[in-house]
């Protein structure tokens, strides 16, 4: 009898001992995952916060250079701005991460605004065609040359755009567009179906102040915001 008794009590033990270190091992499984930094609210709300600050600003940016952009691009004519104070280092840096958006446009306005150079369009116009004679150009074909006082636009369509590559890549070196100190900037824009056409603006050989002045309205453009 007293082994029977003494065999439950230790059955007893036994459970509750098990049953203490269950809900022991349980409330440090808890506890740690309360610790943890997805489950604790105050961190998750100051990191989702942060994240939409960040957001909000992109698009704030976003939009006012948009509308600045709009803005200044109708105007008529340049737009004086302290940036002509600006070295020339210091000019590159604040245009640096608008140029490939800003540079186009403000190229289009600025060569609107000259006269045309008849003679020049004719010149460029014969170097182009040349250029185009290599194999290199095969299904790239000359769409329009317009030269005026300082600028100069050239215009090509492409069949797609492994033409324009096989064009860029090419004899594009012998073209009159590589003449300008450096001054020349060029892209595409698509067309019906895979054709392209690619444009380049560029000064003469002699010419160091146009894309300068360029920068220079762009550098207002950025003010103006």
């Amino acid at each position: 009898m007293n082994k029977r008794i003494l065999a439950i009590l230790v059955v007893a033990c036994a459970i509750i001992g098990a049953a203490l270190i269950f809900y022991s091992g349980l409330d440090e499984a808890q506890g740690a995952t309360v610790r943890s930094p997805k489950l604790n609210k105050p961190t998750a709300t100051v990191v989702s916060k942060a994240v939409n600050d960040v957001d909000d600003r992109k698009h704030q940016s976003a939009k006012r250079f948009a509308t600045a952009l709009s803005n200044v691009m109708s105007r008529p004519e340049p737009v004086k701005t302290d940036a002509g104070e600006l070295s020339i280092k210091e000019l590159h840096q604040k245009t640096g991460p608008y140029y490939a958006d800003m540079a186009p446009e403000v190229l289009e306005k600025m060569l609107q605004r000259e006269k045309p150079d008849v003679e020049w369009t004719s010149s460029v116009t014969k170097e182009a065609q040349k250029v185009l004679e290599y194999e290199e150009s095969q299904g790239t074909t000359l769409y329009k040359t317009d030269c005026r006082e300082t600028l100069c636009k050239i215009q090509f369509d492409h069949e797609n755009l492994d033409r324009h590559k096989s064009f860029m890549d090419g004899r594009m070196d012998l073209g009159p567009w590589m003449a300008g100190a450096g001054n020349a900037l060029g892209s595409y824009k698509k067309q019906d179906g895979d054709k392209l056409r690619s444009f380049i603006y560029f000064t003469k050989p002699d010419d160091k102040e146009t894309f300068l002045d360029m920068r220079r309205e762009m550098a207002a453009i950025l003010d103006s915001e």
